[in-house]
């Protein structure tokens, strides 16, 4: 009998270490209210694996997030094509994200896909969502202020939201504020190199035969602000040239009066 147990135990024991998942390493600026031995790592939102282990990274000085896989099935998608970054709840202009970490807590999300080349141990984690080129286009503006507008910004077409700011950041020059915005997939294309971007209106003024028409913008656009571009011709097939850099005016007045 205590043959036979020994036995169970040693076959169970490496069924155990036979079967569990890889353990990765995942570089953070910060720890963002993971907790180790609690906190998920989350996979086409099915929980994929856990956080063992967080720690000081002196070399880098950002946190290391140690993972343990669940099982050996998600290998092959921890390659280059892999991405992480903290879930967590926050409050900004385009509303209230991830309200479901309010119960189950601080999590770690993955995007990837099969096909990479090599497995890897060592990643580095991004500080906002990922977004994957084929749900759509980054778009590049400048604007000497860049009053009004911050990540999370909504952009519009013909009063549709079509996409968003994903980045602001100073140039070179220390003059002009530079903003990354990413529109869907379909409305990408209306966008063309005669497109104009500028800052949405809270409140409009007309005059037409001698009267006052004044509108104002509704609640959400009030809270949130927002871009507004042009489509001339609303052609969906034109193309816009590598690295173009489009002005952001500062009213729709001002794009209309200004020839490109």
């Amino acid at each position: 009998v205590p043959i036979i147990a020994l036995v169970i135990a040693g076959w169970l024991g490496y069924k155990h270490f036979a079967e569990r998942g890889p353990e990765i390493k995942i570089i953070f600026p910060q720890n963002e209210s993971l907790i180790a031995g609690q906190s998920v790592v989350k996979f086409r939102n099915i929980p994929a694996g856990k956080v063992t282990k967080i720690y000081a990274d002196e070399e880098s000085d950002g946190v290391v997030v140690v993972v343990r896989m669940n099982n050996k099935q998600s290998k092959p998608y921890l390659t280059e094509h892999a991405k992480f970054w903290i879930i967590k709840p926050e409050v900004g202009v385009s509303g209230i994200s991830g309200l479901d970490t309010l119960i189950s807590g601080t999590y770690i999300n993955i995007y990837s896909k099969a096909g990479g080349k090599n497995f890897k141990e060592n990643f580095v984690g991004l500080t906002q969502p990922y977004r994957d080129s084929m749900e759509g286009e980054y778009f590049h503006l400048v604007s000497s202020t860049g009053e009004n507008t911050s990540v999370g910004t909504p952009i519009y077409y013909k009063n549709i939201k079509v996409g968003q700011v994903e980045h602001l950041y100073l140039g070179l020059d220390n003059k002009n504020i530079h903003i990354i915005v990413f529109i869907d997939k379909q409305y990408s294309s209306y966008v063309h190199d005669d497109s104009k971007f500028w800052t949405k209106s809270t409140m409009n003024v007309n005059f037409a035969k001698g009267n006052i028409d004044v509108s104002i913008a509704p609640i959400n656009h009030l809270l949130q602000g927002g871009i507004v571009f042009s489509s001339p011709g609303n052609e969906t097939n034109a193309s816009v040239a590598y690295a173009r850099i489009f002005p952001l005016y500062e009213s729709e007045t001002q794009a209309d009066s200004t020839t490109i």
